[in-house]
């Protein structure tokens, strides 16, 4: 686990806990600037799932994977996509010479989970 965050936004106190999982855990106090945050432990923490996670998988193996113009690795690959909210799109694009370049926008929630598997049709060049 990260270490903790105190932030104070107009007398409202949050805690932000990055778990290892990537989750988000915050508790909320309006205690005012300068007063420490206690959570209660009767009251179990909320935790936000803010990442989604993204596998590629092509044939042939071997393909270039960008999201959003960010190269990510090569396929066959798995990754998180971070800061992820209900209304996040992205440009998947996966790139192998010599084979037609695949594209393809998706929207992502957090929490997802979304695998592609991609044949790859080859240029003719």
């Amino acid at each position: 686990m990260n270490k903790p965050v105190l932030y104070t936004i107009i007398g409202i106190n949050a805690l932000l806990l990055v778990l290892s999982g990537g989750s988000l855990v915050y508790y909320l106090s309006s205690g005012g600037a300068g007063s420490p945050v206690t959570p209660d432990p009767a009251k179990p923490a909320v935790s936000r799932e803010i990442s989604a996670s993204v596998e590629v998988k092509t044939v042939p193996d071997g393909a270039k994977v960008f999201i959003d113009g960010y190269f990510r690795g090569m396929t066959p690959i798995e990754f998180k996509v971070t800061s992820v909210d209900s209304k996040s799109e992205y440009r998947l694009t996966v790139i192998k010479q010599g084979y037609e370049k695949w594209q393809n926008d998706i929207k992502l929630a957090p929490g997802d989970e979304r695998d592609f598997e991609i044949k790859l049709e080859g240029s003719g060049k």
